[in-house]
């Protein structure tokens, strides 16, 4: 029997639950007070249900949608446009007849969740701009450009995109953002968090 061996084994375990516990931590005692702050917060059933829907994608690993499942851009950016209701949030609505692959309500709590995050790290007042860049006929992607005018975005705004430290974004919006990339790639697409941080975010969806 090799007792050095299993003591350095044991260590070794130690260590490595110990890592998984600290890493654990953070997000898990986030998640508890969100949770916690929805409960006691007084809120229609419709918040309640997209609340709950958010955590239920942070559960599960991302897989593939069936293609059936077809979402019309134009509805989903009209709705964005009644939600925001607002001088701080303009919408290139100039956009017909282009359909993404995707469950229309689910699509646009994706993009509502970021829409809210811009405007929650955008500087100075800045407008929230949310852009199509137009498909031509063989693209097989369309792509939501949310950024602001001028380019003014809190610094790390974006990081919890890109799995990196986000110091002065709170542990709930960092939630937020992982859930809405597990929608994105769901449905085929994909989230690209620009080169800076006055930059914004381009998501792009797999046409239908």
């Amino acid at each position: 029997m090799d007792t050095a061996n299993d003591d350095r084994m044991a260590r070794e375990f130690r260590t490595f639950a110990a890592a998984v516990v600290h890493e654990l931590r953070t997000p898990l005692s986030a998640l508890a007070a969100e949770v916690d702050i929805a409960l006691r917060r007084e809120r229609p059933a419709t918040a309640y249900r997209d609340f709950s829907g958010d955590l239920a994608w942070l559960g599960q690993p991302p897989e593939p949608s069936p293609d059936s499942a077809v979402a019309c851009l134009e509805s989903v950016l009209a709705t964005i446009a009644q939600r925001s209701a607002t001088t701080a949030v303009a919408i290139d609505r100039d956009i017909t007849d282009v359909r993404v692959h995707g469950n229309e309500h689910v699509l646009t709590r994706g993009i509502w969740l970021l829409v809210q995050h811009a405007l929650r790290y955008r500087l100075e007042e800045s407008i929230v701009r949310i852009g199509v860049l137009r498909p031509g006929p063989a693209d097989a992607h369309v792509s939501i450009d949310i950024n602001t005018i001028p380019p003014q975005f809190a610094a790390g705004a974006w990081n919890g995109l890109l799995n990196t430290p986000a110091s002065g974004v709170s542990a709930g919006d960092v939630l937020r953002l992982h859930a809405v990339n597990r929608i994105v790639q769901e449905v085929g697409g994909e989230i690209a968090v620009g080169s800076t941080d006055a930059d914004g975010v381009t998501v792009r969806l797999r046409r239908a």
